[in-house]
């Protein structure tokens, strides 16, 4: 029997079921990585350190088996105020990048040449057929003579916490790195334009490490020093608190009343009253007190009294007597 065009029909759609349908060609794939993510360049000291993290990912969401290349540019603007990058690319030096890997590569360029120059910077990758990607944003750094470590690093207890200081005379801010010996990493203490810092976060007891870091600014840019030597301490209180003020006593009924104001320390634990009959010498009056007044009921009718009062802190430091006021009881 020879085939109709109904048999036709049929063998076409059994093919089709077969085999599934055959669409549009695709686009023949590009290779074309994303841009670099994570981009940063910062001045430290006679060196810019360039960061940045290259991905194996494509432009059209493949997974790259490799990149052939990382394109790492830096250079003055020739444009001045304007800005193409493809022309300050032309232009601009090719910097070296070393053991290419889709995880955070570090580059350090120094930056003799460029001193008192706002050199421009970016980075694109190389896709396995040589094909590039995006330019990174272009970070734009104002370099500066490489700035001072400070010297002189010391640390001592002091009233409130650990006081660092290090020699004056240096331009920019210094920052105070601190670590516990408890602690991996060190932390940020804090920073000060002069040549000292009270670090009042300091726990007694504790051993610490101090280093110190100065940072010149530079039209929206800035310069880091290399860190200074270390310097240790065991943060200790040995300082006494500040003496009581506003003493105020007045003869009641069955007792003098004390008042004074409270301590601003925060590590106050309360105070000592002190009392003399008469001129004789003054001498402590039961135990310590929490809190700011007293009421001493051991008084006699027609004596004269001398009152006087201390703060003592968390760590046991006794401030003096403040100065004593005296009443007659009737």
């Amino acid at each position: 029997m020879k085939p109709t065009r109904v048999h036709a029909v049929v063998l076409l759609a059994a093919v089709l079921s077969g085999c599934g349908y055959v669409g549009a060609p695709l686009p023949p794939a590009l290779y074309i990585p994303v841009p670099v993510s994570g981009f940063s360049a910062t001045q430290r000291s006679g060196q810019i350190e360039i960061r940045f993290t290259p991905s194996l990912e494509s432009t059209d969401g493949m997974v790259l088996e490799r990149l052939s290349a990382i394109e790492l540019r830096a250079g003055e603007n020739p444009e001045g105020a304007g800005f193409q990058i493809d022309s300050w690319a032309a232009g601009a030096r090719r910097i070296e990048v070393a053991g290419i890997k889709a995880e955070q590569i570090v580059v350090r360029v120094p930056v003799a040449g460029w001193e008192g120059k706002d050199v421009v910077i970016a980075v694109r990758p190389i896709g396995p057929r040589g094909r590039p990607g995006i330019w990174s944003p272009p970070q734009v750094l104002r370099v500066v003579a490489a700035p001072e470590a400070p010297a002189g690093l010391t640390a001592e207890s002091a009233p409130g916490g650990v006081l660092v200081t290090w020699n004056p005379g240096a331009p920019g801010v210094v920052r105070i790195y601190r670590r516990a010996a408890r602690d991996e990493s060190e932390s940020l203490a804090g920073e000060s334009a002069e040549s000292k810092f009270l670090d009042t976060a300091a726990v007694v007891g504790t051993e610490y490490v101090y280093r110190a870091q100065r940072v010149v600014a530079s039209e929206g840019s800035a310069a880091e020093s290399p860190y200074s030597a270390p310097a240790a301490i065991t943060a200790q209180d040995t300082f006494p608190p500040a003496v009581p003020v506003n003493l105020v006593i007045q003869a009641g009924i069955g007792a003098v009343e004390l008042a004074w104001d409270r301590n601003t320390e925060p590590d106050i634990a309360g105070y000592r009253v002190w009392r003399s009959l008469g001129d004789e010498a003054l001498k402590p009056l039961g135990e310590q007190v929490a809190t700011a007044s007293f009421s001493d009921k051991t008084v006699k009718a027609g004596k004269r009294y001398r009152y006087a009062v201390s703060a003592i802190d968390m760590s046991g430091n006794e401030s003096q007597p403040c100065e004593p006021a005296g009443v007659l009881y009737q």
